[in-house]
């Protein structure tokens, strides 16, 4: 902060009598003084305060952290949060591209800062530094790197948190410093941060979330927040009660074998203890397996409308991707069309009132013909079964129970072909049967 000029109040002179002037002698006139020589004072000079150059760069990175805080120490800190160091010390600055595009610490470390941060982390009166290091000799494919906590001590800086031995990865790749900020409305600070690791297919995120509980820095997210490639990452008040949820845009994982996928954003909110997921919402796709796996989403939370809706599309819109037949190993339309239009059918028997006997067994005349129009699919097979056991004109929960038991012992029967059918990648999740025909 610029401290603001306080103003000096102006001098107000107090007036002085004049006197009425005298009569005076005329002078004798004199001889004009030579003038003297005035005297020059020596300028004093001006007191240059000490400063300490960035320290040598250790040839060892593990000497990093020594260093970093031997200097530390000598200056007492950093105004400039090592931006010194930094400009000085040969270190790959690389980072994601998510936060290439955009600085995600505008609100805590500076525009387009994601190398160090600085705050009263541990609530002592002092501030403490968390920064990225990252290693100029590379040794694989990107350079080692580490993120850093310095505190001072009784009399020296040292290191009170190390993400290589404490937390995974270990050590992280492209660790970029979200910041500090008492982001959970405690009115303490945190410091967040992220990094990253690639396999063969996928590179991953991390983002962690530090708090000080008396005797160290804890990660207070709960469990992990491990997506794929990134696209965002940042801190937004939501609700503009003082407490910040955090905002990740995950992408899709790069290998044909995770399945059909789409981009997702994730929301974790601060639940008094942790950051807990709280709500994931997927980005529009055009594969034909989300219309309908959306449909059944919709169902589950009661949304009626909105299920009839995505499973008419999924049954309508020849223009959703076949993920099978892009693969080569089949076609999805030959299962998810049939089980798509028994769907339908239940969310329309939701729908119904009582005394709609006529309309009820319509719903049910349809669901037993699925198997004459799909005479080989098994979803179509356990369809048929489910309109034998519903009972007649009755809409009701024990009717639905009836039915849907009767489809879940064909899946029962028939467990690993269905298994296969619902097969979609490792990216999506294996077949629950009671997800099919819930009751």
């Amino acid at each position: 902060m610029t401290p603001t000029a306080t103003r000096t109040p102006a001098v107000t002179a107090t007036p002085t009598r004049v006197a009425s002037p005298t009569a005076t002698a005329t002078p004798t006139r004199t001889a004009a003084p030579t003038p003297a020589a005035t005297r020059v004072p020596s300028p004093t000079a001006a007191v240059t305060p000490t400063v300490v150059a960035a320290p040598l760069q250790p040839s060892d990175f593990a000497d990093y952290p020594a260093a970093i805080a031997s200097y530390l120490t000598q200056t007492g800190g950093s105004p400039s949060c090592l931006t010194e160091l930094f400009a000085t010390w040969d270190m790959p600055t690389a980072v994601p591209e998510w936060a290439g595009e955009r600085s995600a610490v505008e609100s805590y470390a500076g525009p387009g800062s994601v190398d160090c941060g600085v705050g009263d982390l541990d609530g002592d009166g002092e501030d403490e530094y968390i920064l990225r290091i990252t290693n100029p000799v590379v040794t694989g494919i990107w350079p080692d790197a580490d993120v850093l906590i310095f505190d001072r001590g009784a009399a020296d800086y040292e290191v009170a948190f190390q993400s290589s031995t404490t937390l995974g990865p270990s050590p992280p790749w492209f660790p970029v410093i979200l910041g500090i900020g008492d982001f959970n409305g405690d009115g303490k600070l945190e410091a967040s941060f992220t990094a990253a690791s690639c396999g063969a297919h996928t590179c991953w995120t991390y983002v962690y979330i530090l708090a000080w509980d008396g005797q160290q820095y804890v990660d207070i997210i709960d469990g992990e927040i491990e997506v794929p490639y990134a696209r965002d990452i940042r801190f937004v008040d939501v609700e503009g009660d003082g407490i910040e949820e955090l905002y990740v845009a995950a992408g899709t994982q790069g290998s044909v074998g995770a399945g059909p996928q789409r981009n997702s954003n994730l929301t974790y909110a601060w639940d008094g203890a942790k950051y807990a997921l709280v709500k994931t919402e997927y980005e529009p796709s055009d594969w034909l397996y989300f219309a309908v796996v959306d449909g059944d989403a919709a169902y589950a939370a009661g949304d009626i409308e909105k299920a009839i809706a995505l499973y008419r599309k999924a049954i309508e819109d020849t223009s959703l991707v076949d993920w099978r037949e892009g693969v080569g190993i089949g076609r999805d339309r030959d299962e998810l069309i049939p089980y798509a239009r028994f769907r339908l059918g239940l969310a329309q028997l939701a729908s119904l009132h009582g005394g709609a006997q006529a309309s009820v067994q319509q719903v049910i005349d349809s669901i037993a013909g699925l198997l004459a129009e799909f005479p080989d699919s098994f979803h179509a097979y356990a369809a048929w079964q489910f309109a034998q056991a519903y009972p007649d004109g009755e809409v009701s929960p024990q009717a639905l129970s009836q039915g849907c038991a009767a489809f879940l012992a064909v899946v029962e029967e028939h467990r690993q072909e269905f298994d296969d059918i619902w097969n979609y990648g490792y990216a999506n999740p294996e077949l629950v049967p009671e997800r099919l025909c819930p009751h």
